[in-house]
């Protein structure tokens, strides 16, 4: 098995402080046939010189120091540059467990998957908290066809996507994941999600391994009014992309779900924050005036008697009925946080 190159990217951007601790977990791996491409893209701190270090002690690690492009185009660029025939990604400020490429491998070439994943562990504000999704085993064309049909964006059950959608905690037969990583250009949100889809709408094989070896750092800062509202467009260039990509309508049936999934509780943040009804009625219109988008939700009634009250407050632009009615439940959803 280690005669199987494995190529990590890292791509890099302000990241000095928790560099180190990603780029040792790399060198502690008990898998040792190794390249790892470290993509300086553009950092402005000492990122780049900590990369630098590491790869004048360990042959394995290769830099590329680049203008900042975003972190699509430096995965891109990296993978372009990688010659093993599985791919994995890390994010700089995150960290693997030491048989994190080895647990994976082995999977990988028992069953000759192009595609293995595992769970991973959320460290947020000095907790760790484990990630299980329901997607879990082994799955050949079909089955991976009917989990993009089910349960991939949204999952019913437990209101989160059924499988964790990002590039990160998973390795790939390089080929694939090279040909999808242009569907992440010019998103800024769900990037990994887009990218993930059209890697299994292609491959022939993939493992979901229920064990914990990736840990994603959280790290703590609180979601300002700015950002808040720019929210439903970055949403909605998300979704726009996977309804380009989806050519068969897989997905058509989880959207309104995913849909409503965002929507309830951005709305409800944004009426914590506004001390202007105005600017309500402002966010109200932009989300109203999102035709494309909405039209999922128009096209079946919603499940919850909630939804449906607040489908007839954005399509017939009931401002003050829905002011009243997302202030008086805003406690409810003040710790909401994934949005």
């Amino acid at each position: 098995m280690n005669g199987i190159k494995v190529s990590i990217i890292v791509p890099i951007y302000k990241v000095e402080a928790f560099l180190g601790k990603c780029l040792d977990s790399i060198v502690a791996q008990s898998y040792t046939n190794l390249e790892v491409i470290l993509v300086d893209d553009g950092s402005p701190d000492s990122s780049g010189a900590i990369c630098d270090t590491y790869a004048a002690k360990d042959s394995r690690f290769v830099v590329i120091h680049k203008a900042n492009e975003g972190v699509s185009k430096a995965r891109f660029d990296g993978c372009r540059k990688a010659t093993g025939e599985y791919v994995a990604f890390i994010d700089a400020d995150d960290y693997i467990a030491s048989n994190y490429v080895e647990t994976l491998m082995a999977e990988a070439v028992e069953g000759d998957f192009d595609l293995v994943a595992c769970h991973f562990v959320t460290l947020k504000e000095g907790k760790e908290i484990e990630d299980h999704r329901p997607v879990v085993g082994r799955y050949d064309k079909e089955g991976i066809r009917k989990v993009l049909q089910t349960n991939f964006l949204f999952d019913r059950k437990t209101k989160m996507s059924g499988m964790n959608v990002y590039l990160w905690s998973k390795i790939y037969r390089r080929n694939f994941i090279l040909e999808a990583l242009p569907y992440g250009f010019g998103l800024t949100f769900g990037e990994d999600m887009a990218i993930n889809f059209e890697v299994m709408r292609h491959i022939n094989s993939m493992s979901i391994i229920d064990q914990c070896l990736y840990y994603y750092v959280q790290h703590p800062g609180q979601i300002t009014r700015k950002q808040l509202m720019g929210r439903w467009g970055k949403y909605v260039e998300c979704w726009r992309a996977l309804i380009r990509i989806d050519e068969e309508k897989l997905l058509d049936g989880q959207m309104p779900d995913r849909i409503w999934n965002r929507l309830t509780p951005m709305l409800h943040r944004i009426c914590g924050f506004s001390d202007n009804y105005q600017e309500f009625k402002m966010r109200l219109l932009e989300i109203r005036d999102t035709k494309d988008i909405m039209a999922y939700l128009y096209r079946e009634p919603p499940r919850q008697r909630f939804q449906k009250r607040l489908l007839r407050v954005i399509r017939y632009r009931l401002f003050l009925p829905g002011y009243i009615l997302l202030r008086s439940r805003y406690k409810h959803y003040k710790k909401t946080s994934d949005l």
